[in-house]
């Protein structure tokens, strides 16, 4: 199957982390510029590291602060340091699962992530744990708008009426909220 990266393996930071970044940062240069994000498992993880590294100064900032504290921490990824592309607009994210070692807390808090993020969780997912789903919320949802919506099933994108209505219903809104500049020439969607 594929797979972002290998999570049989845990390590901190998961293997191929920063290969994953490195090929969305090459999309959104070259294919760019996106107006949201739509992900699933684990590109949620990548999807939120992706919001997060758009942020730019805000974002290069909270680095900076993590550096001066002991733990191992995600580098900084290269590709991400001069990216052009403005902040996203929304983020869509199905049987949502996060970074839960401290390596990566700095892509997370201090500040939260601003990008607006719809989680869909499966009741009935074998595959992310109670603990992964709570990660999610804990680390990721701020006050950027972020929803957080279960569906009777489990790890796969729900095409049901209500959560296709409550993906659309987020995305128009998001994409209806008054435009920043630096986010006035975002394009499509990019999935993950």
């Amino acid at each position: 199957m594929r797979a972002w990266f290998d999570l049989r393996i845990v390590r901190n930071p998961p293997t191929g982390i920063h290969r994953s970044l490195d090929l969305v940062a090459a999309v959104l240069k070259s294919q760019g510029p996106f107006d949201g994000i739509v992900a699933f498992s684990q590109g949620t993880i990548v999807g939120a590291m992706v919001a997060s590294l758009l942020q730019g100064d805000v974002r290069r900032g909270a680095y900076e602060n993590a550096l001066e504290r002991p733990d191992d921490i995600l580098a900084y990824p290269g590709s991400s340091i001069n990216i052009r592309h403005p902040p996203l607009k929304f983020a869509l994210f199905y049987a949502s699962r996060v970074g839960t070692g401290d390596y990566s807390g700095w892509m997370y808090q201090h500040p939260r992530i601003e990008t607006p993020i719809c989680h869909f969780y499966g009741e009935w997912d074998p595959m992310v744990s109670y603990e992964e789903r709570d990660a999610v919320l804990e680390r990721v949802r701020g006050d950027n708008g972020a929803i957080v919506a279960a569906h009777w099933g489990g790890h796969f994108v729900p095409t049901y009426c209500r959560s296709t209505e409550t993906a659309c219903k987020f995305v128009k809104q998001c994409m209806e909220a008054p435009c920043q500049d630096s986010r006035k020439d975002s394009g499509a969607g990019l999935v993950v």
